[in-house]
């Protein structure tokens, strides 16, 4: 029984990280435009662009708008495309999780961290800068 329980379990779970493993794209030449801009704005709801900024995510907005506005001029969509794929694919590799075992300063129990992709760059560099700027002692 526990078996089968365990199997349901990691067959949901292989499910449903298949479904989420790649990021929203937008395809102008498969048209309905606002169909794709509402989907790419549910899913920059959510947790898996959790790391956008807020600059990067005008922009976008300024791209599907441009997209949306002119239609016919096929060359400065496909730019606008381009670019807007750029963000969500930052977006979305910046907001992946990583998670590690860690073991805290005495203690035998190990615990789990998580951060996202983002969050460990910005660690990595205030620590480079903090360990790079001399104390000044009087």
């Amino acid at each position: 029984m526990k078996g089968i329980i365990f199997t349901g379990f990691l067959l949901l779970s292989t499910a449903l990280s298949a479904a989420s493993g790649a990021p929203v794209q937008l395809d102008v030449s498969k048209g309905d435009i606002a169909g794709q801009r509402a989907a790419i704005m549910k899913a920059i709801s959510g947790n898996e662009y959790s790391e956008l900024t807020d600059p990067s995510r005008l922009e976008l907005y300024a791209q599907l708008d441009a997209i949306e506005q002119n239609p016919s001029a096929a060359e400065r969509n496909l730019a606008s495309q381009k670019r807007a794929n750029d963000i969500l694919a930052t977006g979305y590799a910046d907001s992946r999780l990583i998670c590690r075992q860690v073991k805290e300063i005495g203690s035998n129990m190990s615990k789990r961290a998580c951060m996202t992709v983002a969050a460990k760059r910005r660690a990595a560099e205030k620590a480079n800068f903090d360990t790079a700027t001399p104390i000044r002692v009087n």
